[in-house]
Order: C-alpha cells, then sequence, then structure tokens
C-alpha cells in the first residue's frame, strides 16, 4: 500500500509543480492519518544529504495525498494552522464554520434587538423551533477572528448566556 502511495506521491510532486530539478518524497517520512498521508520531500540530488544540509522551500510544507492516492497538495507554512484537518475537511467535502447558538426568552427581547441590530419582526423570524437563534459564518483556514465574537461577549455580557464553537459541516458551495 506505501509503496503505491509513494510512487502516486513522486508522480504527483514531479508532474504537477514547476521544480527546476526533479524531487523525491521520503518514504521514511510517511505519516498516515484518517484519510491522507504526509510526507516530508526533497530534490532528488539531496535525498542522502543530512535535513539541515537540504534546500529549503518557502512556503511549501510536506505534501499531503488522499489515501487513494487521487489528490495532494503541499502543507502551507503559516504556523499554528492544522493543514491536516482542512485537507481532510477537503476531501470529505467538508467546510468549517462559525456556529453561535443564543437562547431566546421574551424577557430578553430588548437586548437582543439591541445587540443584534434587529427589529421585533426581525427577530422573531430568526427563532428556530428549539426556541434559539443561531447565527452562522463561514470559517477559513486563517480566519482566527469572526464579528461573532462581538456578538457572543456582549451577549454574555448582558446576561443572556452562549458560547461560539468551531464546528464542520458539508461544503456549501
Amino acid at each position: 500500500m506505501n509503496s503505491k502511495i509513494i510512487e502516486k506521491a513522486n508522480y504527483w510532486i514531479n508532474n504537477n509543480c514547476e521544480f527546476e530539478e526533479e524531487m523525491i518524497v521520503l518514504e521514511k517520512s510517511i505519516k498516515e492519518y484518517n484519510h491522507c498521508f504526509s510526507l516530508s520531500w526533497c530534490k532528488k540530488s539531496e535525498e542522502n544529504l543530512n535535513r539541515n544540509r537540504r534546500t529549503i522551500f518557502v512556503g511549501a510544507g510536506r505534501l499531503l495525498i488522499s489515501k487513494d492516492g487521487e489528490i495532494a497538495e503541499f502543507e502551507g507554512s503559516a504556523p499554528g494552522v492544522d493543514w491536516i484537518h482542512h485537507f481532510e475537511n477537503k476531501l470529505l467535502n467538508l467546510e468549517d464554520h462559525w456556529y453561535l447558538e443564543i437562547p431566546y426568552s421574551k424577557n430578553n427581547i430588548s437586548k437582543l434587538k439591541s445587540i443584534l441590530n434587529r427589529s421585533t419582526p426581525e427577530l422573531l423570524k430568526m427563532i428556530n423551533s428549539d426556541g434559539k437563534i443561531i447565527l452562522s459564518e463561514l470559517k477559513s483556514w486563517n480566519d482566527n477572528y469572526t464579528k461573532l465574537e462581538e456578538i457572543a461577549t456582549d451577549l454574555n455580557n448582558a446576561g443572556i448566556n452562549c458560547e461560539l464553537e468551531i464546528q464542520t459541516r458539508k461544503n456549501s458551495c
């Protein structure tokens, strides 16, 4: 199984990228995840060099490849990003989104109208069958802030307990 992935990864890196030299994935570096593998890679001519002596390619991290070997891409270089999570979401046609669940109560209607900047009819239309108002917004890989954070803080400060979460759902596109 791994030899097939190694073969497909080597093919991908040398046929879908515009490197001036032949590249190779490093078989010993393969790590398996739920829906993909990650592999380190380098110039074929530098395969036997110590890692610290190999050419570094800025902006391109490990190679991520689906378990069937059909989809591959490089990790980015931004720190703190879970590249595996985002790649596996892409493979599964999923996306992350900010999710804010707000409990509705008639006692809080003026606070809700003020914080959400809605009229009473608009606010009442937002209430679902569970008596909650749900606000949701797409979260991209580099999105660490949303306006929903301010809304959640304002609601909590006003005594309306709510929590902002990051959830995963089927891709809306």
